[in-house]
């Protein structure tokens, strides 16, 4: 009997040491090779429980994989890059170069979490601590 009792006793302490462990910082099916390259349009962009996606509707985004962007319509382009942050491409950095007084096109740069991406959309959650801003990009 005392070896029963001792036998489930570490089986408890074994089940309980692995389900208590905490989740990786990086999912590694993220890192893909360039996630970001192609043309995309934004689909959802909320700060602080506010949309702007409406704003967003004529514009494209073009990535390449040198680190080039551009933010477009049918009347301006916007010069724009971008950089990895980290080695695992969880991180990205946006740059926008010539923006003037727009603050909708402005509101992209920033620093960013890429949290999720199927090829189809990406996910991303700003690391800006005074706001809380959220995006979502559509594959053209």
């Amino acid at each position: 009997m005392k070896n029963i009792l001792t036998a489930a006793f570490l089986m408890l302490i074994v089940f309980a040491g692995t389900s208590c462990r905490k989740a990786k910082l990086y999912d590694p099916t993220i890192a893909t090779v360039e996630p970001l390259n192609g043309s995309w349009k934004v689909s959802s962009f909320v700060t602080d429980d506010q949309s702007t996606t409406g704003q967003w509707q004529e514009y494209q985004l073009i990535c390449s994989s040198n680190g080039s962007m551009s933010i477009k319509n049918s009347v301006v382009t916007f010069n724009c890059a971008w950089y990895w942050s980290d080695e695992y491409h969880t991180s990205c950095h946006f740059t926008v170069l010539n923006a003037g007084d727009n603050t909708l096109i402005k509101s992209m740069q920033d620093d960013w979490d890429l949290t999720s991406h199927d090829g189809k959309t990406c996910h991303f959650t700003s690391r800006n601590p005074n706001h809380h801003i959220e995006m979502v990009w559509t594959k053209q």
